[in-house]
């Protein structure tokens, strides 16, 4: 026979905000300050059907396991013109040797030719930059949603720490 065991102590659940087409919020009403943190992504990897973006690629060179590759390339170049078996990307400063075997692993990966240039870059955003601005953008319209800030408003010290996208069923 087991002996009962002590109820845990009480702590303040997670505040959820839902509105049927913005991500959800958690806000952690406790008065211990918190960081932000990522939350990761559940979705499995698939290899996308038809190459028209550079997070398209990005995401080939993650389903075949060259993330090195698909690294630089996110962070080092920028999409100058894309279409299904050739790139012209602006290549950044720091993008390392690496990034010239895109064209052979892309061959290799997607079993037709691939043909990869490189320009000076044009100042165009990254697929980071553009991920990172897509986080921001989600996070202030979340922040600045009336429930949320009502939350806030409520919970003096309170933080918004999670933003994540409710699953699909």
């Amino acid at each position: 026979m087991q002996a009962p065991q002590p109820a845990p102590s009480p702590t303040p659940a997670p505040i959820t905000s839902t509105q049927p087409s913005a991500p959800s919020a958690s806000v952690n009403a406790t008065s211990q300050p918190q960081a932000l943190q990522a939350v990761p992504k559940t979705d499995a990897l698939t290899m996308p059907g038809q190459i028209e973006t550079l997070h398209d690629v990005i995401q080939m060179l993650n389903c075949a396991n060259e993330v090195v590759l698909a690294s630089a390339v996110s962070f080092y170049t920028e999409p100058v013109k894309v279409e299904d078996g050739l790139l012209e990307l602006g290549l950044r400063d720091g993008a390392g040797q690496r990034i010239r075997e895109l064209s052979k692993t892309l061959t290799a990966i997607h079993g037709k030719r691939w043909i990869v240039s490189f320009v000076p870059p044009q100042g165009k955003p990254t697929p980071s930059e553009e991920n990172k601005a897509a986080e921001e953008a989600d996070y202030n319209a979340v922040l600045n949603h009336p429930d949320v800030q009502q939350v806030l408003t409520t919970f003096p010290g309170a933080k918004l720490t999670k933003i994540h996208d409710k699953p699909t069923q």
